[in-house]
């Protein structure tokens, strides 16, 4: 059954028909048969019962005369009739009377027979009892034995012939049957075609041309308005597609584009499901990284803090929180953003903030320092002009010369610290206004010229000096910022020396590498206190009460320093001395210099 199922149309139109004109022809052919061999047997049953009842009524003659002779010659006439083997006549006491041709077909007594059946059919033979009666009176019985075999040999003939005529009228069946499906399937076959082109082609423009107004010509007029509407349902569709497309993409470049930072975290769990460029860029990630954004955060608490404001506000607006970098570069920013989706995500922008931020400490520093040095300044201005106004109205009085030789040692004496604070504000305000090009530095050379300026100074012989520089690379940075270090910390290395011991040192060290200028300048003088160690870099402070200078040496060398990337370390205890540790960034090539160890003394 589900072979047939599988056949295609046209095979299963033309089996129908076939089949319903089989069973047709089957049928008829059966009842024709029936039929015509019952009419064959009847014809001929009647054609051997009349020969029968034409030799009774010749043979009551010679019965009734006891005239064998004649009975024979009666029974002789019928050789003309082939089919008729043997024929007896029995008298009324069912003796043999006559007979013919007996070497066919031997009886040697009167046949049982039922006297209802005149007629007999065995094998090939038909056997018949006729019974002699004149008058009402039964003088005997004549007996024929009659072969089949013509009978056989035309209902055979005529089987044969309806056979023959059967195949006929099968195959104009077939013929008819082919072309009654060709008209049936054919324009199936084309609708079949066509659904299929669209299909496996998703070609809407097929339409199949209608013939006829039958049943298949209202079906093609279906098939044709569905595809013209699912054409135009398509051409819709494509030009939304295309629309959502070129709207996807537009926004797509505007999130991955935006100089602003955009992404996307997880409320529950802060971790960071999606960002554009911008804020992988800001936060120092790679692209596509799933970190929890808490691991960012300096302070833990910041967090949950920000979690808070968001579930209560529903938004956060321009947060501003500081934040380590996995490079470990700290930076701020300013957060914005809204909830989604029941306050499962969390989706917002990131400013980096870290130089407006640092531009805005800087400014509320400066505007501190700028308090400190109006005060510190307008104080240690006015504190040597005040001396010296009062030690001139004192020699005003004053006769003796020594006195007054010891009023102009102090006046010097206050307008010597004067002057070197004017020479530290000089060199602090050209420190922000000098911007100097880089250049190629002997730091070597440099280092002896600062130690020559301070032979002047009280003590300085008594001072072991040593300078040891290793250099593999060139050197290149800013001379004037590199100088104003020097000069500060040689300067209160010599200044600060303790004068209670017999070997006072300064050892002053540098290594120069591809990428970074190490100098260490370290002593043995009269230390710093572990409290005022925190307060060296702060304006106007001094460190020991010992202290001549205006308190804006270390301040200035820390200013020049952050102005050239660099670091300062130092390390003091207080009687033992001083380590300054300072690493500045080399911006030379890789310009390989002979290595050189000196030592002066």
């Amino acid at each position: 059954m589900k072979t047939i199922r599988n056949l295609s149309i046209s095979t299963k139109l033309t089996l129908i028909i076939l089949l319903v004109t089989f069973f047709a022809l089957l049928s008829g052919l059966i009842l024709y048969m029936i039929s015509a061999v019952n009419q064959q047997k009847n014809d001929f049953t009647n054609s051997m019962v009349v020969n029968a009842n034409l030799i009774g009524e010749y043979s009551i003659g010679p019965i009734m005369f006891d005239d064998k002779r004649g009975g024979t010659d009666i029974l002789n006439k019928l050789k003309g009739i082939p089919e008729i083997q043997t024929a007896y006549i029995f008298d009324s006491t069912g003796n043999i009377f006559s007979s013919y041709n007996t070497d066919k077909v031997k009886v040697n007594g009167f046949p049982a027979f039922s006297k209802d059946e005149s007629v007999a059919f065995g094998s090939s033979v038909m056997e018949i009892y006729e019974p002699i009666t004149l008058a009402g009176e039964y003088y005997g019985t004549i007996y024929l034995n009659v072969s089949t075999n013509v009978l056989e040999s035309k209902i055979k003939e005529q089987f044969l012939l309806l056979v023959g005529v059967s195949a006929g009228i099968l195959l104009l069946s077939w013929v008819f049957a082919h072309r009654i499906q060709v008209l049936i399937s054919k324009p199936l076959l084309r609708l079949t075609d066509a659904a299929k082109r669209v299909s496996a082609d998703n070609d809407y423009s097929v339409r199949v041309n209608k013939k006829n107004n039958d049943e298949i010509g209202i079906l093609y007029d279906q098939f044709n308005e569905m595809v013209k509407q699912i054409e135009s349902r398509q051409a819709q569709q494509k030009a939304n597609e295309a629309a959502i497309k070129k709207s996807v993409e537009k926004y797509r470049n505007l999130y991955e584009n935006s100089q602003v930072g955009i992404y996307r975290t997880d409320v529950e769990t802060g971790r960071l499901l999606e960002a554009n460029d911008a804020a992988y860029r800001i936060l120092g990630l790679k692209h596509g990284s799933k970190i929890e954004m808490s691991k960012l955060y300096i302070n833990s608490n910041e967090r949950s803090k920000i979690k808070s404001i968001a579930l209560e506000n529903g938004y956060i607006d321009n947060y501003e929180v500081k934040l380590k970098r996995p490079d470990n570069k700290v930076i701020w920013v300013s957060i914005s953003g809204k909830l989604f989706d029941n306050n499962q995500y969390f989706e917002g922008v990131i400013h980096d903030i870290t130089e407006s931020k640092e531009n805005f400490i800087n400014l509320k520093k400066a505007n501190f320092e700028l308090d400190s040095f109006v005060y510190h300044a307008s104080h240690d201005l006015r504190s040597p002009l005040l001396s010296i106004l009062g030690l001139v109205n004192l020699s005003k009085y004053e006769t003796d010369p020594e006195k007054l030789h010891e009023f102009m040692a102090m006046i010097k004496k206050s307008i010597q610290k004067l002057d070197a604070l004017i020479a530290d504000l000089l060199v602090l305000s050209r420190d922000n206004r000098i911007d100097d090009a880089i250049q190629t530095i002997d730091v070597e050379k440099q280092v002896k010229e600062c130690i020559s300026n301070y032979d002047f100074l009280k003590g300085f012989s008594k001072i072991d000096i040593t300078v040891n520089v290793e250099a593999d690379y060139t050197f290149v940075s800013d001379l004037t910022r590199l100088t104003i270090i020097l000069n500060n910390l040689l300067s209160n290395a010599i200044k600060y020396h303790r004068k209670d011991i017999a070997n006072p040192f300064i050892n002053v060290s540098v290594v120069i590498k591809e990428r970074t200028c190490e100098i260490i300048v370290e002593d043995n003088g009269e230390g710093i206190s572990k409290d005022d160690l925190p307060k060296i870099f702060d304006m106007f402070y001094r460190a020991t009460q010992n202290s001549e200078g205006s308190g804006l040496g270390l301040y200035i060398v820390k200013n020049v320093i952050d102005k050239l990337d660099g670091s300062i370390k130092i390390e003091s205890k207080e009687g033992e001395g001083t380590r300054s540790i300072i690493i500045l960034p080399n911006h030379a090539s890789s310009h390989k210099l002979i290595p050189s160890k000196t030592t002066i003394n």
